[in-house]
């Protein structure tokens, strides 16, 4: 919080499940939201746009899934 009381929220891109690193979890979050199962919503929805285009898509699973790649 800062000290005029505005709250900040850190998103990390890819993190669709808010543990604070891309994993497998934030791949099937993803997945899920695309099939229209889970929803995503404020900061989530935020992290999985990974191409800040405004949609979650597969265009954004793939982004995930080569990012948690790169990190293994």
């Amino acid at each position: 919080q800062m000290k005029d009381g505005t709250i900040l929220c850190v998103v990390v891109p890819g993190d669709a499940n808010g543990s604070g690193t891309v994993n497998s979890a934030d791949i099937r979050a993803l997945q899920k939201a695309i099939l229209g199962e889970e929803e995503l919503s404020g900061a989530f929805y935020t992290a999985a746009d990974v191409d800040c285009n405004g949609t979650v898509d597969t265009r954004d699973l793939l982004l995930v899934i080569q990012m948690f790649e790169q990190k293994g």
